[in-house]
């Protein structure tokens, strides 16, 4: 773990040494100028939004365990979102079973499966979107429709056969399987919880991906499906092994993997690539304040509410 966390800083430092080198931290901060305040706020509204329907997702998987203090969950996913996105190697999901459990009295072995559940489904539309956009634009062949089909049918697949799956992935004893089997225990027994999942998560990632697109695209000038794509990329580069602190350099580096090829210049796509990684972690410290306000209130003294 901490040679994980060096590799992170390692990037990270040498992210920072580049970008001065080669282009100036100034100059590409310096476009902020042009966007209004107005444009930023509604940007930031839009932002935590997401994280709002987010919460609401959290809240409807454990209602029985959340019912009636949702401005605790809200707190609980801002808290959750800050650690993920400023800490390297995904080190940051821990705060999960550590918040639910001392806000909710949720233990591991219960919010451990869900959070894997919730992170398939996350990947699942990211994957589902980038492989459609590729399909659209690269392949467009009536042929691999089906392919796409499928992957749409497995959280589906997944419900319908979850106990035979469990099952049989708990009568294996290789890691993989041991996976598998938390991964299944995630999955909702109720089939109204399971397609409100499905729905908040495509509501959250919709609202998300669209808000760093149009952000996107004020830094450079490109189609809003191209701006979409590079959003998605950026995301999808958590997912990476091995990642920057605070995402630094691999964030922008997902974007700039979509942009270049699409014919944007290399400093062109380094500008927008930071300009919306910086509004993403000043979005982040902001909602991480906010749910710091929200522990000061009283909107809940059922439970302690200091992080």
């Amino acid at each position: 773990m901490v040679f994980r966390w060096l590799i992170g800083v390692c990037i990270f430092i040498g992210f920072v040494i580049w970008i001065e080198i080669q282009f100036g931290w100034m100059e590409l901060l310096n476009t902020w100028r042009y966007l209004s305040a107005g444009k930023v706020l509604v940007a930031l509204c839009l932002f935590f939004a997401s994280y709002t329907i987010r919460a609401v997702r959290i809240f409807d998987y454990f209602f029985t365990r959340m019912a009636g203090r949702f401005t605790v969950c809200l707190r609980l996913v801002l808290y959750h979102t800050f650690f993920n996105n400023m800490l390297p190697m995904r080190s940051g999901e821990l705060a999960f079973p550590v918040l639910m459990g001392r806000y909710f009295s949720v233990s591991p072995a219960e919010s451990l499966p869900a959070l894997l559940w919730l992170r398939f489904m996350d990947f699942h539309f990211l994957l589902l979107i980038g492989s459609m956009a590729l399909w659209w634009k690269i392949i467009i062949s009536p042929a691999v429709l089906p392919v796409y089909l499928g992957v749409l049918a497995f959280p589906v697949l997944f419900f319908i056969l979850r106990k035979k799956a469990s099952n049989w992935a708990e009568s294996k004893e290789t890691r993989f399987y041991r996976f598998a089997a938390r991964l299944i225990h995630g999955i909702p027994d109720k089939t109204g919880v399971f397609w409100r999942t499905w729905l908040w998560t495509v509501l959250n990632w919709s609202v998300k991906l669209c808000v760093f697109a149009w952000l996107l695209k004020q830094f450079v000038d490109v189609p809003f499906t191209h701006a979409l794509l590079g959003s998605l990329m950026g995301e999808m580069s958590s997912v990476l092994p091995v990642h920057g602190f605070a995402g630094a350099g691999t964030y922008e580096g997902g974007i700039m993997m979509a942009l270049i090829p699409l014919g944007v210049s290399l400093e062109n796509a380094v500008q927008a690539a930071v300009n919306v990684h910086v509004f993403l972690l000043f979005a982040t410290i902001l909602c991480a304040g906010t749910g710091f306000l929200l522990g000061l209130s009283s909107f809940d003294k059922t439970k302690p509410d200091h992080v």
